[in-house]
């Protein structure tokens, strides 16, 4: 790996089509595709006699376990360098479509839109499965190079002039979150980086992580790591019945304070939840609307206001980053945090 980023990061010339064959992959539309062609050109650089296409290690004579140099090779080594691989868990590979099948075929399941794409990706792990020595390390060493120029990844470390007005930052903000739920992320970034506003350490759970194992979708910690505050993040609209549920949820886990943060357009008031348990030490708040969460946060922020008009354009950045939003929603927020927009019709 270190001789392929020397390589990546060199002006030695680098064969155009692993170039663009990762440039290519990086705007599919599962993210996890990007981590998965790095894992296999990392295992054909390393041993060229292994199958590209491999994932688990008993899959044939010449297969190989794409999880174990995926999540403890290729991940690590790019935290490390920050090289962006589109995810940003530790184990890329333990999610759709990857973790329950043996080699990477066309005939995998995918998420609607991304058929396509995983057509591309077997086709690349074909090419790559002709690669031996020299050749493969230089492909290792273009798919570095794409990586580490991303986009994405240079505007988490942007240097911003000025800030924004502080109305103009609420406009702005409602009409970012709003625009594009993507799934839940942009709702999920925004609530975390409000809250960042106020506490030290703020925690986020990726959209749909089936390893969740507390109620809610960020969490606030006390200095000792433990859970104090869960919130629930809804882009839908939220009824009566889902107040009540996420306060038994919370009931269930013995987590005494949670909201809920209701961000949907068009939502109406919701009723105070009662403590399902008919105990007073559950305590459930229900805030409507991304401009009303965002003034409470800034209302009770820890920092003066001129260091809060400069922390959250940031925050909710790396937050976005973090979340595994498309490059395109990154450069969005970066529209405004430049200036553009203030008015809230972000184009």
């Amino acid at each position: 790996m270190k001789a392929a980023l020397e390589l990546a990061t060199s002006n030695a010339p680098l064969p155009d089509e692993w170039l663009e064959r990762t440039a290519r992959v990086g705007l599919s539309n599962s993210l996890t595709f990007t981590p998965m062609l790095g894992t296999a050109l990392l295992a054909k650089a390393t041993d060229d006699h292994v199958s590209a296409l491999a994932l688990k290690e008993g899959a044939a004579h010449n297969a190989y376990s794409a999880r174990g140099i995926g999540h403890e090779v290729l991940v690590p080594f790019a935290q490390r360098h920050k090289i962006n691989l589109r995810t940003t868990g530790a184990e890329p590979l333990n999610n759709q479509p990857f973790f329950r099948y043996e080699v990477v075929d066309r005939d995998m399941k995918v998420k609607a839109g991304s058929q396509q794409d995983l057509y591309y990706l077997v086709e690349c792990l074909e090419r790559a499965d002709f690669l031996r020595a020299e050749e493969a390390l230089l492909a290792l060493a273009a798919f570095l190079r794409v990586r580490v120029l991303d986009a994405a990844t240079e505007l988490v470390g942007l240097d911003l002039p000025g800030t924004i007005p502080l109305d103009a930052l609420f406009a702005a903000t409602q009409a970012f979150v709003v625009r594009d739920a993507e799934e839940g992320r942009r709702g999920q970034a925004f609530a975390a980086a409000a809250l960042d506003l106020v506490f030290e350490t703020v925690k986020t759970r990726r959209v749909h992580d089936p390893s969740r194992n507390w109620p809610g979708d960020v969490g606030v910690y006390d200095r000792f790591g433990n859970l104090m505050l869960s919130v629930e993040v809804r882009q839908k609209l939220v009824t009566d019945q889902d107040v009540s549920q996420f306060s038994r949820r919370l009931a269930s886990a013995d987590i005494r304070r949670g909201a809920i943060f209701a961000l949907a357009v068009g939502q109406g008031a919701l009723p105070h939840p009662s403590d399902p348990s008919e105990r007073s030490s559950l305590h459930l708040e229900v805030i409507v609307g991304v401009e009303h969460v965002l003034r409470t946060c800034v209302l009770m922020s820890r920092y003066p206001m001129d260091e809060l008009l400069e922390q959250f354009p940031r925050q909710i950045l790396r937050r976005l980053y973090e979340l595994e939003c498309r490059s395109a929603t990154l450069d969005q927020w970066r529209d405004v945090l430049l200036g553009a927009d203030l008015d809230g019709s972000i184009s």
